[in-house]
């Protein structure tokens, strides 16, 4: 695979990861029962306009890397925007992971939905739904940037020379006792 076709790939992923995230968005926020704000779905939506804002961040980092990774080759752009989607995308990651999905998390989303009734709890379980619709996108998206980093470090290692040297040393031996003996050194 070539680096241009890795980073191609890599936004199409991103692409697809914020489409789910937008969707997301609309069932945390728009989907929601008519009911007082509640601070939990407030949180919510807050933590996924922060997941849109890193995944638009990284696909804009994407589109930098698409334009680096022609030819000619712009390395050190390219190896710039890999980074920043990277950092991006981590930040993403470990939020999705840590306010969304983790065991309290979806215990207190749980939680809301027994507790306020029908409609909280089918509000709970579209939303149980979207979170699922995520993390596929999320791994593609992981592996994407794995394909650019060895693209990346294969690249940087055709331009490398590699010196390897071998030590050889002086064989020193004895001479054998008969050989010794007919030349009379003994």
């Amino acid at each position: 695979m070539s680096l241009e076709k890795a980073v191609l790939e890599l936004r199409d992923r991103q692409g697809r990861l914020l489409e789910s995230l937008q969707s997301l968005r609309l069932a945390v926020a728009e989907d929601k029962p008519p009911r007082p704000d509640i601070a939990l779905v407030d949180q919510r939506c807050a933590v996924v306009d922060d997941l849109i804002g890193w995944a638009e961040e990284a696909r804009g980092a994407g589109d930098d890397g698409v334009a680096a990774s022609r030819r000619p080759i712009d390395l050190d752009s390219a190896r710039a925007a890999l980074i920043k989607s990277q950092e991006a995308f981590n930040l993403l990651s470990h939020s999705f992971t840590e306010h969304l999905v983790s065991y309290d998390a979806m215990a207190e989303l749980t939680a809301l939905g027994m507790e306020r009734g029908r409609n909280w709890h089918a509000w709970v379980i579209a939303v149980r739904s979207a979170l699922q619709e995520c993390q596929q996108p999320i791994y593609e998206v992981n592996q994407a940037l794995f394909a650019c980093w060895r693209e990346m470090a294969e690249r940087a290692g055709m331009n490398s020379v590699n010196v390897k040297t071998t030590a050889i040393g002086q064989k020193i031996s004895m001479p054998r006792k008969k050989q010794v003996a007919r030349e009379g050194r003994i």
